[in-house]
């Protein structure tokens, strides 16, 4: 029998997602206020019904944020190496890493705020 149930499962799942394709397209303001923090049984639902998608999306743009930071911290770091080790001007270091004067100098900031 769970042998039967897990061969129709794919199967049932597809049957599933296309009911819920058409009631979304049917309901489009419904589905808009729930997709955007919606309360409820359909809410809930919904919801159980794609953990696994949503789980793998908040998993995507954890890695993808913690990669984010890591590139902004190593351009913070060569900043403070230039700046600091290296005594360059902001506009010299501006022009050696490819940012704005101003994104330079908001660097150098938190960086001597930090060494309060």
């Amino acid at each position: 029998m769970d042998e039967d149930f897990e061969l129709q499962e794919p199967f049932e799942k597809d049957c599933i997602n296309s009911l819920l394709g058409i009631m979304v397209s049917s309901n489009q303001e419904l589905f808009d206020s729930i997709k955007n923090g919606g309360t409820g049984i359909m809410n809930e639902v919904l919801r159980e019904f794609f953990k696994e998608e949503i789980k793998a999306g908040e998993e995507q743009a954890r890695n993808e944020g913690v990669q984010e930071g890591r590139l902004e911290g190593r351009e913070e770091g060569r900043i403070e190496t230039l700046y600091t080790d290296c005594n360059m001007s902001v506009p010299d270091i501006a022009k050696k890493v490819s940012k704005s004067e101003e994104y330079v100098r908001e660097i150098i900031k938190n960086i001597s705020a930090a060494c309060l």
